[in-house]
């Protein structure tokens, strides 16, 4: 029997509307997801087994890629010290080899992805590349530095479930970004790094989001040594959810709070612009090459987790062997045994913006 009547409830929601989501079994339970709202449901194993009126083997299960990021381009505008893709390759795949590896990973399973860089604007095939996806069913968001974004018309950003612009220190710019998004009616966002330079800006950058109901990413920088920690990343997090902006944080911002923050190797990976498969943004160690081989034969052999190298001692949840064990539950308001959120992109559905209100959303990078 279900633990809750809210799974029930649930339950309920999933027989009616079945044909409005895909569901995948991973070794953690069911995975119902809802591309065009990104909305994203959770049944732990025993509710799994309820739901489907039939025994699972969870043991024989694995994890499963859900969201997968793309460096479409490698050419950025920008320098920016802090880039997670500095010493990103020098060549870019064509059109053709990028459409080849969406639909490998349409095949493989994959619910989402997301087309960055470098600067994914800057590819001339970017309407292509987004109606490929769109067409092939994926919920597909985009993450620019707004610098070319005022030259997109809603034929190539309604292909877009949502769009998030980077902040890097101009307000001018994230602002006449935002406004372009607003104008055009697509859902947006906002990446704020919180680099020691940037904190400041926090509060300005919140309003921006409230005027503009953008979702506010806060990530914790990584790879820089006086930026500010997790926790204070997580800080600054939490009072802006009690002020009621919108607010969504990466995995290792929660690495103080929850035992199993790190979603790399287990929903997430990372494309780079010359076909690698990285684990996550971060970490740039190639686990296989999409031009070389399938994304499922690379999922399959993709080993254990790789150690954040961004996080110290045991407070990262890590084991005695330094590696991320894999049980992370995400609570939503007060719903104890299954999670309701939408992971990344697009708009959490409406009937869960009210009353419920979520706790700091979780995103990986």
């Amino acid at each position: 029997m279900f633990k809750s009547k809210a799974a029930s409830t649930i339950s309920c929601l999933l027989r009616r509307h079945s044909r409005m989501f895909k569901l995948r079994l991973s070794h953690q339970g069911l995975v119902a997801y809802e591309p065009r709202t990104a909305t994203t449901i959770r049944l732990e194993p025993e509710e799994t087994e309820s739901f489907l009126g039939r025994s699972i083997p969870f043991t024989e299960l694995d994890d499963f890629a859900e969201v997968v990021h793309l460096e479409v381009a490698a050419r950025c505008q920008l320098a920016c010290a802090y880039c997670y893709a500095r010493d990103r390759p020098k060549m870019e795949l064509s059109t053709g080899q990028w459409k080849s590896i969406i639909s490998d990973l349409v095949g493989y399973g994959v619910l989402q992805i997301t087309f960055g860089g470098g600067e994914p604007t800057l590819r001339e095939d970017l309407k292509e590349l987004a109606l490929h996806a769109r067409r092939a069913g994926l919920n597909l968001a985009m993450t620019t530095n707004g610098l070319k974004l005022s030259e997109l018309g809603p034929d190539i950003l309604g292909l877009f479930n949502q769009v998030n612009v980077s902040y890097h220190g101009d307000e001018h710019l994230l602002w006449q970004a935002l406004w372009h998004l607003d104008a055009n009616k697509i859902p947006r966002g906002i990446n704020f790094l919180a680099t020691a330079e940037y904190l400041p800006c926090l509060p300005f950058i919140a309003l921006f989001a409230e005027m503009f109901d953008a979702e506010l990413l806060l990530l914790t920088a990584k790879g820089i040594e006086s930026a500010p920690g997790p926790e204070a990343a997580m800080a600054e997090a939490r009072k802006l959810h009690e002020q009621g902006i919108r607010v969504a944080v990466d995995g290792l911002t929660c690495s103080g709070e929850m035992p199993d923050y790190c979603m790399q190797k287990r929903r997430f990976c990372t494309i780079d612009a010359a076909g690698n498969v990285l684990p996550c943004s971060f970490i740039r160690k190639p686990i296989g090459n999409l031009l070389k081989q399938p994304f499922t034969e690379i999922w399959r052999s993709r080993g254990e987790q790789v150690p954040c190298p961004f996080v110290k001692g045991d407070r990262d949840g890590a084991g005695e062997d330094g590696r991320v064990q894999p049980s992370l539950r995400v609570r939503e308001g007060d719903q104890e045994h299954l999670q309701v959120r939408r992971e990344a992109g697009g708009r959490p559905a409406a009937a869960h913006r009210k009353p419920v209100r979520p706790e700091v959303g979780l995103r990986q990078r």
